[in-house]
């Protein structure tokens, strides 16, 4: 997939993965308009996410596609998009910091 270069700064955010994102956040229609395509994909379930606010919910991979090494995903779970109804945070994706031979 290619994909365009990203105009401008990168978001400012806090704290180590997951984080949350502090600027450039999408309105919240938009931000459930995503959620709602995350949660309808095959081989992915809504659970609950590993981020420090009440109001987080998360998409997990499905065992026979979260295949990846455990540092792929969030605290070793099959967590990878962590999301927020906070108006300050957004959607993010965890971080694979390789790619393994099984991919």
């Amino acid at each position: 997939m290619n994909l365009p270069d990203r105009p401008g700064h990168a978001p400012r955010t806090r704290g180590p993965v997951p984080h949350g994102q502090l600027d450039q956040v999408a309105p919240t229609p938009l931000q459930e308009e995503l959620w709602q395509r995350m949660r309808s994909l095959s081989g992915v379930h809504p659970a609950p996410a590993h981020v420090p606010y009440p109001e987080a919910r998360a998409i997990h991979l499905a065992p026979e596609f979260g295949t990846g090494p455990d540092d792929a995903f969030i605290r070793n779970s099959r967590e990878f998009a962590p999301t927020s109804t906070r108006p300050r945070t957004g959607a993010r994706t965890s971080p694979c910091p390789r790619k393994p031979r099984s991919w």
